[in-house]
């Protein structure tokens, strides 16, 4: 949790920033990402893998399809939305389109 916490007191003091130009809080949401990333891997968390990789039911979710010659048949065309596994198992499913 403390890693978290931390994550949460760098989300707080940006957004406590009265006159911050945009590019400065780009780099700082930036690397508030990176931290939480960073935290989330700690715990085991991991990002899935998905995009162009074959359809899998129990990593993805497919909400969309889509016809391309250039995949192939039910493939990951785009991630709608990330999945994430916790020491191998998924905490959540990837949203995707899928081609074909």
């Amino acid at each position: 949790m403390k890693e978290f916490l931390s994550v949460e007191d760098n989300l707080e003091r940006a957004l406590a920033q009265e006159d911050c130009p945009a590019e400065d809080l780009r780099r700082g949401v930036e690397m508030t990402q990176k931290q939480l990333r960073g935290a989330l891997a700690k715990l085991g968390v991991s990002e899935m893998e998905a995009e162009g990789k074959p359809f899998d039911p129990a990593l993805h979710n497919a909400v969309a399809h889509v016809e391309d010659k250039s995949l192939g048949e039910n493939t990951v065309a785009k991630v709608l939305q990330k999945g994430y596994l916790l020491n191998g198992k998924v905490v959540r499913h990837a949203i995707v389109q899928t081609a074909n």
